[in-house]
């Protein structure tokens, strides 16, 4: 079904050098420095506006760090800074077992100033066998991958994007 945090999985994810760390017993993100990492870490989470951090199951970072609760919703921060609550996507088969996500950085022009490709989210919907990409602006369905037959789904652990070549990774046990 799904891996909690607390039965061992520790979601962790790298950025500038650092080491991002979610901590759900204290539900905080802990920030390890830069060749830093026997050092004390520090508390990322200055301000989460509220947001219910007790169902988080993932953490991604493109400059901003998304966490990935277990029904779907994510949460964006920025500075440590709540920025934004995505909702679960409406979809006509509800999201099953979400334990793994993938947020894909946006494509720049050649100048650094515009966007020539917004970046995606990418679910992992293990119990209905599918990914599904949404949207980073507002966590809209934009396509749903499934496999023609039911079964080569199921036993992923993990996922990676490389959104330029436009082609997605799945660890799949054994193969």
């Amino acid at each position: 079904e799904h891996m909690d945090p607390a039965d061992g999985d520790l979601p962790m994810a790298t950025f500038g050098g650092h080491l991002y760390v979610w901590d759900a017993r204290e539900r905080q993100i802990w920030r390890y420095y830069s060749g830093m990492y026997a050092d004390m870490p520090q508390p990322w989470i200055t301000n989460a506006g509220g947001a219910n951090l007790e169902q988080v199951v993932d953490i991604e970072i493109d400059g901003r760090i998304w966490l990935l609760n277990r029904n779907g919703s994510i949460l964006v921060f920025e500075g440590g800074q709540l920025v934004k609550q995505l909702p679960p996507p409406e979809l006509s088969v509800p999201l099953g077992a979400i334990s793994r996500f993938v947020v894909t950085p946006d494509i720049l022009s050649a100048d650094g100033l515009t966007v020539e490709q917004p970046g995606s989210i990418y679910l992992l919907d293990l119990r209905n066998e599918r990914i599904l990409q949404l949207s980073k602006e507002d966590g809209s369905l934009i396509q749903q991958i499934q496999a023609r037959t039911r079964g080569p789904l199921n036993q992923v652990s993990d996922l990676a994007v490389d959104a330029a070549r436009r082609t997605i990774y799945l660890a799949n046990g054994p193969r």
